[in-house]
């Protein structure tokens, strides 16, 4: 336990430590451009990001990282099957009796370990996913009733998926940097010039059989996550997705590449 705890307190400090450095980069180059006398404000170039669209994406960030973790305590709950890394997780978390949130936590750092290699940069919201995804869903599995009846699990594991969705869609599209466990997939895709599918294959089955053989739950939920997740994903992201311009009062704006 001694151990555990060194360990844990090893990771909150440098946690600390990334956030703080992250935080000071991403105020930096968020409000360099911000003139405080706005009637000396230079002509704004199309890459220059003002204080509604930096508050934008921070909330969509905050926002969006904890309804992560709820979906995925809904899933959980369910029992009918969890996405990959949460079977991973919940296999861990047999073993050590260490919460299925937490080992989340943990398993995030230890991703993001494997970056270094890779040469990936973290940002913002790579840090706090880390913090916040697993944390959420901890808290979500303790308050969450049981649900019984297996019209109550499929609605669960349904309502889990669909609030994922739209969760991912609020955090990645603010633009604060992937997760940990996407950042694993595009390094590799990117250092070692696998295709990208290739690539979230690769991982996410040697995750499940892992998580499987540990005593995960898989079973046809974690087919409905793997088959609806994308789709819930990409409607969220053409809704939230902070890149994408705003509409124009007389119709809508064509982006332009």
């Amino acid at each position: 336990m001694i151990h555990l705890v060194t360990v844990l307190a090893a990771i909150g400090l440098l946690s600390c430590l990334a956030i703080g450095a992250t935080v000071r980069e991403v105020v930096r180059d968020g409000y360099r451009a911000i003139p405080t006398d706005p009637r000396r404000a230079p002509r704004r170039s199309p890459g220059t990001e003002d204080r509604s669209q930096m508050r934008r994406r921070v909330i969509q960030l905050l926002l969006g990282l904890p309804l992560f973790g709820v979906g995925t305590a809904l899933t959980v709950e369910a029992g009918l099957g969890l996405d990959p890394w949460t079977v991973l997780a919940q296999g861990i978390s047999l073993h050590t009796g260490i919460g299925v949130g937490w080992v989340t936590n943990l398993l995030g750092v230890l991703v993001l370990l494997a970056w270094i290699p890779l040469r990936q940069k973290p940002g913002l919201g790579t840090v706090l996913n880390i913090l916040i995804v697993g944390t959420a869903l901890q808290v979500a599995l303790d308050a969450l009733p049981p649900m019984e009846g297996v019209w109550w699990r499929i609605a669960g594991l349904l309502g889990g998926i669909v609030l994922v969705g739209l969760a991912s869609g609020l955090y990645i599209g603010a633009q604060f940097g992937t997760g940990p466990r996407d950042g694993l997939m595009t390094g590799l895709h990117r250092r070692l010039g696998w295709p990208v599918w290739g690539a979230r294959a690769t991982v996410e089955l040697t995750v499940l059989a892992l998580g499987w053989l540990l005593g995960g739950t898989v079973g046809w939920g974690t087919l409905a996550f793997a088959v609806l997740i994308g789709p819930c994903v990409d409607l969220a992201l053409r809704l939230l997705d902070t890149r994408r311009p705003a509409p124009s009062p007389t119709g809508p704006m064509t982006a332009t590449a």
